[in-house]
Formats: C-alpha cells, structure tokens, sequence
C-alpha cells in the first residue's frame, strides 16, 4: 500500500460512494482533508456529508456529542453548517464510553446515508501519543466493522499507522488508502484545546434557561437515580443518622443499594447499614455530582434533542433541575447521563468514572 501526496489524495476521496472512514493521531490535518475532499464533492453535483467523531475538539455541536453536517455548497468551515443530527457520549473523550460513541456514529452514519447522501466521511478522533493504544485500536476497528466502509484512510506524518493499517486490512476487503500529513499542519496545545472546548460549551449555553423535567416522564439512562425502589423516610432517618449526614435521597436496586448524601459519609456506618439492609453493595454519591452534570435529552425514536447541564434535583417532587437551550423538555422521553461536569461558562469541574453515578 503505498503512501499518496495531500493534492493526490483529494480526488480519490472524492470519487468515492458510500462511507470514508479517516483515521489518524492528533493534529495531522484529518478534518481539513475531510473538508476539502467533501468540497470537492459537492463542486462535482454530488452530495456529501461530514461525521465529526471527535468529542473534545470536533467542529460539529457541543462538546460531548458527536454531530452530522450536509455540504449543499463548498464550505469554508463546517462549523457554519447547522449540525442535521447530533448523538450523546456525554464525555470529552472516549475512554469508557466507546459503546456510546461507536452506537452513536453507526446511528448518524445511517441518518445520512438514509437522506441519500452519496458519501460521508467519518471525521475519526485523534489520540495523543499516536495509535499504539490497545483502546483506540479496538475502537478505530469495531467502527471499520459496523460502518462498512468503501475506503479507509490513514493520514501520517511517518508510518505510525503502520500497525492500525496492518489490522484493518484483517477486517474489511475496502481500498485502504496512506496519505502524508503536511508538514505545516499547527499543532495545538492542551491550553489551547480546554480553552476553545470551553468556549464553545460557553456559546452553546449562552441562550439555556432552567427547566424542570419530571422524574416519571422520562426514563434515566446510565445512573441509578429513580431506577429502583426508593427507600421509605424511617430508612432515610436511619442511614442519615448511620452515615452522620444528610441522605435526602435512596434507592434499593438489583445492583445493591444506591444513596445520595449532602457530604462525605462516616466510614464507620457502613457496618450498620450492612446489618440492617444484609450484604447488598452499598454506593454513595455526594449530591455535588448532580450539580453541573452534562445530560443528554432524548425524545421519540432515540433523537438527542439537546444537551443540558443539571442543576440538582428535587427529592420531594421528584424533578430534575436542567439548564438547556432546548425551548421544551415536553418531548423528553429518555434523559441520559454523563461522565463531565461543567459549568455554563465552559470551565470543567470533573471527569467521573462510569461507577461514579
């Protein structure tokens, strides 16, 4: 497989049909190419879509979702393009969520293709240090395996995809396709990536209001908040006086027992709790995680309708305080939750563990 020119490149990609999947480290010049091969495109009478797959520094929707433009006229920027449709991770970066980002590019790949568009590229993320990881390697493949594509392509400023090329040719009978990196491509640096993902958390909140959605109409996703029995007051009283805090909220799961407290918990009452609810796991989450916790809403058919930020929720009455530039949460069927805690400013709190919620 040899390795083609940037100018050599544009016109194969543009010839094709079907899906273009686009793999390479960070900063190589993947979504510039991506962009003037789909320009190059629509400049031919044809349509193309772009999939931007990069969580953190994508140019598609907000940080956390993964988005879908159409080309109908070359563009200078595909962050111009109203996204057609965006999925929810719910994180900046892969790392324990590639079941999300792999169901939600499968999902938009359909969506575009469904809309006839005659080719999309998928605009893949970039990993630091390159593509040695065994993480990005299996997700780098499980995408190649589920989309289909007609071509792949590695865009490398040497032979770091040597391997990653080596083990897509295992998967997929598709023309895979080495193309070099400009030696001019600017690389960014971290400041630079968590100052522009701030502002365009910032940009995207600029116009939210707050919203209440009610707890029994929408089904949560990936938390354990009201997917179980919730524990009677006697039991409330109890725990809080076991735990020396305030436990305003828990609930009896398949999984053990889950407990929402207002601070950190004295170590010493989980022996009570055992004794009085036998050997069930025991989780407590400080009620700070759901402060400033990035949701996904969803509305009929599985469509993310937008993202929003949970403010807390109101035990008593059962709601979920959502800031949102959603108008309406009325077609909230299913709200998902994240792993990233942000501020409306785009500033990050934390990172949690998948267990964490």
């Amino acid at each position: 497989m040899d390795r083609v020119s940037w100018t050599e490149a544009v016109p194969l990609l543009a010839a094709q049909t079907g899906t273009v999947i686009l793999m390479g480290a960070v900063d190589v010049g993947k979504t510039t190419l991506t962009l003037e091969a789909a320009n190059a495109v629509v400049r031919g009478g044809r349509s193309a879509a772009i999939l931007d797959t990069d969580l953190g520094q994508g140019e598609i929707g907000p940080p956390g979702t993964i988005g879908v433009v159409r080309l109908e006229a070359p563009v200078a920027s595909i962050a111009d393009i109203r996204p057609r449709a965006l999925a929810f991770v719910g994180d900046t970066a892969p790392y324990g969520h590639l079941l999300a980002v792999l169901q939600g590019t499968h999902r938009l790949v359909t969506h575009a293709l469904s809309r006839r568009d005659q080719v999309v590229f998928v605009d893949t993320s970039g990993v630091p240090g390159g593509m040695h990881g065994r993480m990005p390697e299996k997700l780098k493949l499980a995408k190649v395996a589920v989309l289909n594509p007609s071509m792949v392509v590695f865009l490398e400023k040497e032979n770091e995809l040597e391997r990653l090329a080596g083990l897509v040719a295992g998967w997929t009978a598709a023309p895979r396709l080495r193309v070099q990196s400009p030696p001019d491509v600017r690389r960014k640096s971290p400041v630079y990536r968590r100052i522009r993902r701030a502002h365009r958390m910032r940009r995207h909140f600029e116009q939210a209001k707050l919203l209440d959605l009610d707890a029994g109409q929408a089904r949560v996703f990936d938390a354990w908040l009201y997917t179980g029995t919730a524990l009677t007051a006697r039991q409330l009283q109890f725990v809080s006086s076991a735990l020396k805090t305030e436990v305003p909220h828990g609930e009896i799961t398949a999984d053990g027992i889950y407990l929402c407290a207002a601070s950190r918990p004295a170590r010493e009452g989980f022996v009570l709790l055992h004794e009085e609810f036998g050997r069930k796991r025991i989780t407590v989450t400080p009620a700070a995680v759901f402060q400033n916790l990035l949701v996904g809403l969803i509305g009929p058919g599985g469509h993310l309708l937008d993202i929003g930020l949970l403010q807390g929720v109101n035990f008593e009455r059962a709601l979920l305080s959502i800031l949102t530039p959603a108008r309406s949460v009325a077609e909230v069927t299913q709200i998902h939750f994240g792993r990233l805690r942000v501020r409306p400013d785009g500033s990050e709190i934390a990172h949690l563990r998948p267990s964490d919620i």
